[in-house]
């Protein structure tokens, strides 16, 4: 099971919204719900959030 919690995690501690990370992600807000409710979100997506964020792909999500 994929878990996005370390995401939730990483924007709480960067005081940065969900909306914030949608727009400068460049997502739609599909993207968003999906990644809080831990579904499936394409590869490219994840780049994107990643090089957003300037972040491993591991500082973001989980597999469990």
């Amino acid at each position: 099971m994929i878990s996005y919690k370390k995401l939730r995690l990483l924007l709480v501690e960067r005081e940065m919204s969900w909306q914030e990370l949608i727009k400068g992600v460049g997502v739609s807000q599909d993207v968003g719900v999906k990644l809080r409710n831990d579904k499936y979100v394409s590869i490219f997506t994840l780049e994107k959030i990643c090089n957003f964020l300037e972040v491993d792909v591991g500082e973001i999500m989980s597999f469990h």
